[in-house]
């Protein structure tokens, strides 16, 4: 547990177990006065609540059909529900689940994912890619318009405190732009005749 005002340490937690001496911490998140670590080898969440813990936390299931996956990062929702990156080894293949494996969204290269206050999940992609943006409100999923991240280095992605999105470039803290939409000036659309009344 580390003070980052103070720039200290309050306190070490050890993680391993006798029967887990290679696991090792791959992320953290808080929610609340709880503190959730996603570990690997094996895959696991533990809970760090006040001063006790780690205990054991929700076991992470995969998503069905899937294949293998390895839990890459762990997120909370503004509810506490926690959200889990995988990532199929060897490949760019990734998806959201909740920690129970209920699909959220997915996302080719994602290497990070964080929730803002009002709910968005966002996913960082590989070097400068847009972050793709999901919105859930009253179960239904809507993804929107990704947000542009000139910069992004591939590595971290928080929601900071102000509710724009912050992530590490080359130097420095890096933030979201606006939309990262780009419409084309030329081309051919084919669509119905659009003040026609009538299909």
């Amino acid at each position: 547990v580390h003070d980052v005002w103070a720039d200290r340490v309050l306190r070490r937690i050890p993680l391993g177990t006798r029967s887990h001496r290679r696991t090792r911490t791959v992320d953290v998140v808080a929610v609340g006065d709880r503190a959730y670590v996603l570990m690997a080898r094996p895959a696991r969440i533990l809970v760090c609540h006040g001063r006790r813990g780690p205990l054991p936390g929700p076991r992470p299931s995969p998503p069905r059909c899937r294949g293998p996956l390895t839990p890459l990062r762990i997120a909370a929702r503004p509810d506490g529900t926690l959200l889990l990156l995988w990532r199929r080894p060897g490949t760019p293949y990734s998806v959201v689940t909740t920690v129970y494996g209920d699909m959220v969204a997915e996302a080719a290269g994602a290497t990070d994912l964080t929730v803002t206050a009002d709910g968005t999940l966002f996913l960082g992609l590989g070097d400068g890619q847009p972050f793709p943006r999901h919105l859930r409100q009253e179960g239904d999923r809507t993804e929107l318009e990704p947000v542009d991240a000139t910069g992004y280095d591939g590595g971290a992605v928080a929601a900071a405190p102000d509710g724009s999105v912050a992530f590490t470039p080359a130097r420095g803290i890096g933030r979201t732009g606006g939309p990262a939409a780009r419409h084309r000036a030329t081309g051919r659309v084919v669509t119905y005749r659009l003040d026609s009344g009538a299909y």
